[in-house]
């Protein structure tokens, strides 16, 4: 605004100079030498004006306010602004003070008037939002005295700019409570006149919760992305490693008596096997492994555990173990839940250099509504839980948020792969529980898991599965084979027919139903068939439409997980039954024998 005044004085002095000319001009002798005299006078003149106009902007300015570059005030406190050119002053009656006050105290954002650098008015929000039990607690304190440190010369900058151009600031800050608790705040600012004084009306929304769910959906579809392609990775790996499982197998009947050979076969049947085992971390982190989902004891699961962990640690390590003697059943994966102790207590081992104590406590939690722990979103309901404690030396917060993530590790190459806990991530979401991790360098880890509570009274804790090595043979019957991976097929092909099975193959569903249309019902006795087929139609498709056209026809399924059979239908009432690929002679023997053998 002074700037526009200046400039219309400037040119208010030009006009009444040409009007002078003009007036001497024609006042002035015909013999006066005008033009001498006016060249003369001209640079005299247009050097007075623009020498008064700046003394006339300088006056205007000193009699409004103060630049804010005269003086360093503290960071927060208000610096007798410049007024805006879209701004107003908004004088405050005693009329309409009781209706303002109102209107400000229902207000959900936390709204405060700093003068000075202090507070000199609350409202309830503000109270509240600041843990005070009254306004008189906050009421003269310093406003930046409620800020994190780290953020307050970012709050000073703001307080600057909006002095200087009068514009709204709106951007976050961390500030904090009386008790000292941190929570972020959506701040913005303004400038009004009250009464003849300047002051900045402050407005602050909590958006910590906002901010964490935010976080938590961020990071879950990191997960879940990671979590697609690894499980598509590891199904193609699958089928590469079951060829090569497979045909080991075969050609080591072919080697019997050779002793060398034999070792060197076994030896890449040993990697080859513990390459199918990477490959079940992987499933289990994309939650695409085959679950043996049953009702389970957590406690009696620990407890059997517990032995093995115990001497995986070694001896300068102590477990100890806090167990709620009324623990809630859960329906779960018995296996799974003691390799997700192993997991975990291997952590814990490499977290303790110099020994230590590791603390395996399970209880009952209810949450009655959504919660966020640690980064996590738990959904409300009744869990039985368990947390493994350390006091090792800690993560940073930047290893924390990507603890979860698979090959993602801070050993050293050769020392890990970094699949354990993106494993157990994965095991537990698959588990429909939720799983959370809290550390800080030098205080140790905790991680917490969330089992759902299970209706089911009695716990069916069970054994690992065997691993007999006995070969089924079977008496010519007739079995149809589906398979679109032409290499996979050629394996499963050799290793069925030296059971004594007669064989018949389609790479899709298409072609298998043609086959069976062509063939008198019953001549087919058993379909062996992927799940996931090219050509549009899995093998859970196929099979019902199978059945239309043969209902006696008994099924087996095939593959690298099973998430798509399991969540499509009723895996255990049909007779339906399921192999895992790499899966190993032994087992598909005993499952086509057990199948073919049953009564439908």
């Amino acid at each position: 605004m002074n700037a526009r005044i200046s400039i219309a004085v400037f040119l208010v002095q030009c006009l009444l100079c040409v009007l002078l000319v003009l007036a001497s001009w024609y006042s002035l002798p015909a013999s006066f030498d005008h033009l001498t005299w006016y060249s003369r006078l001209a640079p005299l003149a247009l050097l007075t004006i623009i020498v008064t106009t700046t003394i006339f902007h300088f006056v205007m300015r000193a009699t409004a306010l103060p630049s804010t570059e005269e003086a360093s005030p503290a960071p927060f406190q208000t610096e007798e602004p410049v007024q805006s050119k879209d701004q107003e002053a908004v004088p405050l009656s005693e009329t309409n003070a009781a209706s303002y006050r109102a209107v400000i105290d229902i207000s959900p954002d936390a709204i405060y008037i700093n003068q000075g650098g202090r507070f000199v008015f609350v409202n309830k929000s503000a109270i509240k939002l600041f843990g005070a039990r009254s306004a008189d607690e906050l009421i003269g304190k310093k406003v930046i005295s409620f800020l994190h440190e780290d953020d307050r010369l970012d709050a000073r900058n703001q307080i600057r700019k909006l002095a200087r151009t009068g514009q709204t600031v709106l951007n976050e800050l961390r500030w904090l409570r009386l008790d000292g608790e941190e929570f972020l705040g959506e701040s913005t600012g303004s400038i009004i006149l009250s009464e003849g004084e300047r002051s900045m009306v402050g407005i602050i929304r909590d958006v910590t919760v906002r901010r964490e769910q935010e976080e938590v959906q961020r990071q879950s579809q990191r997960l879940e992305a990671i979590g697609q392609l690894t499980g598509g990775v590891a199904h193609d790996f699958n089928n590469l490693l079951a060829v090569v499982i497979w045909n080991l197998e075969m050609l080591r009947e072919d080697l019997e008596g050779d002793e060398d050979k034999l070792e060197t076969l076994d030896r890449a049947r040993r990697a080859s096997q513990k390459g199918a085992d990477l490959v079940k971390q992987l499933l289990a982190f994309s939650r695409r492994q085959t679950l043996r989902t049953m009702p389970i004891d957590l406690n009696k699961s620990i407890t059997s555990a517990t032995q093995m962990v115990a001497s995986t640690l070694g001896e300068n390590i102590t477990i100890t173990t806090d167990f709620d003697k009324q623990l809630w059943k859960t329906a779960a994966d018995p296996v799974q839940v003691e390799n997700i102790l192993l997991n975990l207590a291997l952590n814990a081992r490499d977290a303790m250099t110099s020994g230590g104590i590791v603390l395996i406590k399970t209880e009952n939690v209810t949450f009655t509504e959504p919660k966020v722990v640690s980064g996590e979103e738990i959904e409300p309901g009744n869990y039985a839980s368990i947390t493994i404690t350390d006091d090792g030396e800690g993560m940073p917060p930047e290893v924390v948020s990507r603890a979860f993530e698979p090959f993602f590790t801070t050993k050293l190459v050769g020392q890990g792969t970094g699949l354990g806990l993106s494993t157990v991530y994965g095991f537990i979401r698959q588990s429909k529980g939720h799983i959370t991790l809290s550390s800080a360098v030098g205080e140790g880890t905790s991680v917490a898991i969330f089992l759902p509570k299970s209706i089911e009274k009695d716990a069916l804790n069970s054994d690992n599965p065997d691993d007999n090595e006995n070969l089924e043979t079977g008496a010519g019957e007739q079995i149809l084979i589906v398979e679109d991976s032409l290499e996979v097929l050629a394996s499963i092909e050799k290793i069925v027919r030296g059971f004594g099975y007669h064989i018949h193959s389609a790479t899709s569903g298409p072609e298998a139903l043609e086959f069976l249309d062509d063939l008198a019902p019953g001549t087919i006795k058993l379909m062996l068939t992927d799940i996931g087929l090219a050509g549009g139609m899995d093998g859970w498709e196929l099979s019902a439409r199978a059945r239309q056209q043969a209902p006696d026809l008994k099924v087996v399924y095939m593959s690298g997980y099973a998430d798509d059979i399991l969540s499509r239908g009723d895996f255990e009432g049909k007779r339906q039954y399921l192999l895992r690929k790499p899966f190993r002679r032994a087992e598909i023997s005993k499952m086509l024998r057990q199948v073919l053998d049953e009564d439908i």
